[in-house]
């Protein structure tokens, strides 16, 4: 049971600290490389490009945070637990974080670009019911003789490296582009029962756990002995070696394509991380069976001042209640999927430095995500351009993006930021959705005369 508690906690934190999700501002920023990984046909503005990013993403697709909690003074907070609930859907709730950097070299020969990528990953999911809920917040009364059904839980968390190597190809009006990826994984844990149910009893009132669900996990750090988790000896560097060495391989695809209608009009389309990694299973726990809690015999035993004993009691009765085998080294293989995605573009240019443009995104994570973004670039002085956008996605209309490139002659600082209301202290509780990318190009040998922009 220890083991298991070791392994679920590094296995939530991943969840909850870690599959790159759709970014909103990033694409209509085009004159920075970055770009090229929502859509490999972009054209660039320059021959040569090498630069390196760093960027986080949240999601919170489920928890009205701003519904349900409230600030009446410095030294308290209030918590309704009814607007929580009637927040959440009955299933499909969701809880992302991500974050990740790139090194990037692009170049051009003749009409062609190409480039060569390294991406160091960290991708989480967690999905949960409802249901995960009520108990703790209504209490077991009002579900006395029902079963609350939480088999529809996700845990996959995912540490990886992203080899990859692209191509764009201008034929007058038409750019076409890809990218194909090699994938380095280097730990993994998932969550995918079968069955997850609670039931109460309606004499006794006993909470009765039954399960059937395998957690799946490859290159956490084993403390020294099988099924152990924990660094031991091993120091973080060389475990962060060990994985950049590891078998868990896979592939990514990643298309797209633009085609200028006129001098004005801009429409783009593409497809990105359509992929998987085949992992080679260190260790897994199999939990099979039911356990059942008798709250009235524990409460009289505390009442008696026999006291309850947590090791003898309820961990060996839930030990002796489940088939509970753990596998190490196995052989066992496993395969998980990125979460792919597409885009749907256009741009209209209005000025010589005026554009607006309309995307059409979506992210398939268990569930389709759909958003929508209108945006607007302006081009400030010699050496700016800047872009905001508004975008419906995650249930909320409040997505309000912005960013910015500056460009003093070969240089290029950039930071696009899709949702700003979580950096505003007052706005944080409406969080739904948020993703900062910020980074530094050096660019040469300028492809077209840029629209008002001579930075040669």
């Amino acid at each position: 049971m220890k083991r298991l508690t070791l392994l679920i906690i590094p296995m939530l934190g991943l969840c909850l600290q870690g599959m790159a999700q759709s970014e909103l501002t990033l694409p209509f920023m085009t004159d920075v490389f970055q770009s090229s990984y929502i859509n490999p046909a972009v054209k660039p503005e320059h021959k040569v490009s090498v630069g390196v990013s760093a960027y986080g993403q949240g999601i919170n697709d489920g928890l009205k945070f701003d519904d349900f909690m409230s600030f009446p003074n410095a030294n308290s907070t209030t918590i309704k637990s009814q607007a929580l609930l009637d927040g959440l859907r009955d299933k499909g709730n969701r809880l992302y974080t991500g974050v990740g950097t790139d090194l990037h070299v692009r170049f051009r020969v003749q009409n062609a670009f190409y480039w060569f990528a390294v991406r160091e990953q960290a991708a989480g999911n967690m999905l949960y019911p409802k249901a995960l809920f009520q108990l703790p917040l209504e209490g077991t009364k009002p579900y006395i003789g029902k079963t609350l059904d939480l088999t529809d839980t996700r845990l996959k968390s995912m540490l990886y490296t992203e080899y990859t190597v692209g191509m764009s190809m201008e034929f007058k009006k038409l750019v076409v582009g890809g990218r194909l990826s090699l994938l380095k994984g280097g730990a993994a844990a998932m969550l995918d029962p079968t069955v997850l149910k609670l039931q109460i009893d309606e004499t006794s009132w006993a909470n009765t756990v039954e399960s059937d669900a395998i957690i799946r996990t490859c290159g956490l750090p084993t403390d020294g002995a099988p099924g152990k988790l924990g660094f031991g000896s091993q120091s973080k560097l060389d475990y962060l070696k060990s994985t950049l060495r590891s078998k868990n391989t896979g592939f990514a695809l990643s298309l797209g394509a633009t085609y200028r209608i006129d001098d004005n009009l801009l429409v783009g389309i593409s497809a990105y991380d359509l992929g998987f990694i085949n992992w080679r299973q260190d260790l897994a726990y199999k939990l099979k069976g039911a356990f059942s809690l008798e709250p009235l015999d524990e409460l009289y035993n505390l009442l008696d001042k026999r006291g309850i004993s947590v090791r003898d009691s309820l961990i060996n009765k839930f030990k002796d209640s489940f088939q509970f085998d753990t596998i190490v080294g196995g052989g066992d293989k496993f395969r998980t999927w990125l979460d792919p995605k597409f885009t749907l573009s256009g741009t209209y240019k209005l000025a010589r430095r005026t554009s607006v443009g309309l995307l059409l995104g979506a992210t398939v994570s268990q569930k389709f995500y759909p958003t929508v973004t209108l945006g607007v670039q302006q081009g400030l002085g010699r050496f700016f351009m800047a872009t905001a956008n508004i975008s419906y996605g995650y249930g909320t209309l409040k997505n309000f993006g912005a960013g910015l490139v500056v460009k003093p002659g070969p240089l290029q600082l950039f930071v696009a930021v899709d949702n700003y209301f979580p950096f505003l202290g007052t706005n944080a509780l409406s969080f739904r959705y948020t993703s900062v990318r910020a980074g530094i190009n050096f660019v040469f040998g300028r492809v077209a005369e840029p629209d008002g922009m001579p930075l040669r």
